[in-house]
């Protein structure tokens, strides 16, 4: 689920990974956490930017999230 709209490059970004993770084996809950870690880290090596919570964020798992 998300909680804002996301611009469609950093939303395909954090799912590519989580996708990746997940299909690895990894649980969902912690996918998602590797996939904002790696995003975070993605964004704190641009230039001029910052790994501001609105592109990595906007993410929850809903239901049987196991």
């Amino acid at each position: 689920m998300s909680f804002w709209k996301v611009p469609d490059r950093e939303t395909v970004d954090l799912m590519e990974s989580f996708c990746l993770a997940w299909q690895g084996g990894t649980s969902k809950a912690e996918a998602l956490r590797q996939a904002q870690l790696q995003a975070i880290s993605r964004l704190r090596q641009q230039p001029g930017s910052f790994a501001h919570p609105f592109y990595w964020a906007e993410f929850a798992l809903i239901g049987d999230w196991r």
